[in-house]
């Protein structure tokens, strides 16, 4: 050991006489308000993206194609659409360290919402959040990856589509305007005009099933925000299967515009639950049609 080592021990703890940093002391109360001041300014963020998501029709193109990009809930989107609306894959910092992955330098985390169970005072359970950081793949070295999910046939999606809702499919040689397919209420059926195409047939019974849904959860509806509500939900629904346009052009009612960003947001929320439904049911029709046996062949 040498002369300088033994000195530095010797004055450990001789106040004034090392060199030693000082050592931040933890404060527990004042990291909780630190916390607590980050989830009020993500809240009041939010609030701001909402708005800002339904401000203009172009706006709101950008939210939907974002929303079709990312399995996120309808507040996170909005979030990711307020820092970095051309996100395409988002994750934790060490979830891609972990991956091997570099960070650019000077790249600024997105913010997002993580929900945590917790108890009141009282010992009554709820749900909070926690602000979560995320990183898209543009902010790092790594190489898109083709995140294409893998799209059932047609007949899975018809039979998917109609779990969401209780009504017949029927077959009409005209319908007003022309329409490829329309729901009638009274008869809690949809028809479809004569002579379409495969493609044409299942676009017109996701749209149509889709409303058919809202209706019957909410029979006073405004048409205005039903209408939106729908195309909302077809948008997403046909992008997961490669039938949606490339230009997406949905307008934003007056009537969404005016509400408060929390109606606002439970709104845009309707679309992004009916199109988990959809998802959900071709996971169990596709699990079921893997698990059925197979024949077995007599053998002669």
């Amino acid at each position: 050991m040498t002369n300088d080592l033994y000195s530095f021990i010797e004055n450990i703890g001789k106040s004034g006489e090392t060199n030693t940093p000082e050592m931040k002391t933890f404060d527990p109360d004042e990291y909780r308000q630190k916390k607590e001041q980050e989830r009020r300014e993500t809240f009041d963020l939010l609030d701001a993206a909402t708005v800002e998501a339904v401000s203009s029709n172009e706006d709101f193109s950008q939210y939907i194609r974002l929303q079709a990009r990312l399995n996120y809930t309808v507040s996170n989107t909005l979030l990711v659409f307020k820092q970095k609306p051309d996100a395409v894959q988002l994750k934790e910092f060490d979830d891609w360290k972990a991956d091997g992955v570099s960070i650019k330098k000077n790249s600024k985390a997105i913010r997002i919402l993580e929900p945590t169970s917790a108890r009141t005072r009282e010992g009554e359970a709820f749900t909070g959040f926690n602000v979560k950081k995320v990183l898209d793949i543009s902010q790092t070295n790594a190489l898109p990856v083709n995140q294409k999910r893998e799209i059932p046939d047609k007949r899975t999606i018809m039979y998917a589509v109609s779990s969401i809702v209780n009504v017949e499919l029927g077959v009409t040689d005209q319908l007003p305007d022309n329409r490829d397919a329309m729901y009638g209420r009274e008869q809690r059926t949809i028809y479809l005009r004569r002579g379409l195409n495969d493609l044409e047939v299942v676009k017109g019974v996701i749209t149509e099933a889709i409303r058919a849904n809202i209706v019957c959860e909410q029979p006073e509806i405004q048409e205005d925000i039903l209408d939106f509500q729908t195309m909302c939900g077809a948008y997403l629904v046909e992008k997961d299967h490669g039938m949606a346009e490339k230009d997406v052009h949905i307008d934003v009612p007056d009537a969404v515009k005016k509400k408060k960003p929390k109606e606002i947001r439970k709104i845009l929320n309707k679309p992004v639950e009916l199109r988990n439904q959809i998802r959900e049911a071709e996971r169990q029709i596709l699990q079921r049609a893997a698990e059925k046996p197979s024949p077995i062949r007599e053998e002669r």
